[in-house]
């Protein structure tokens, strides 16, 4: 399994506005090797909260094809980063145990 978690922080109160944003039927649902995506928020501290969403693939090549497909570029070429978001990272996984 080959699993993208961002972590983005938020201005406290925007994160459940941001995670809205997914709460629709999204073109990542129809790549092959897709087997999820989560968003988990965290508890609000000093005026911010981080929000983590994460995608899983049945493997780095899905992964990679995702990526790189016109869906995803076009789904992201044009959007600005909105005002509340504060900070944002990436981080790329391979998953070694799972129960």
């Amino acid at each position: 399994m080959y699993i993208e978690s961002k972590y983005i922080t938020v201005k406290e109160g925007y994160a459940e506005e941001l995670a809205s944003r997914f709460d629709q039927p999204l073109p990542i649902e129809d790549m092959p090797g897709f087997q999820g995506l989560s968003i988990a928020v965290e508890k609000a501290r000093k005026g911010e909260q981080m929000v983590i969403i994460t995608t899983k693939f049945l493997s780095k090549d899905d992964y990679k094809a995702w990526k790189k497909s016109d869906a995803h570029v076009q789904g992201h070429k044009s959007k600005q980063k909105p005002d509340f978001v504060l900070n944002t990272s990436l981080g790329l996984y391979e998953e070694i145990l799972s129960r």
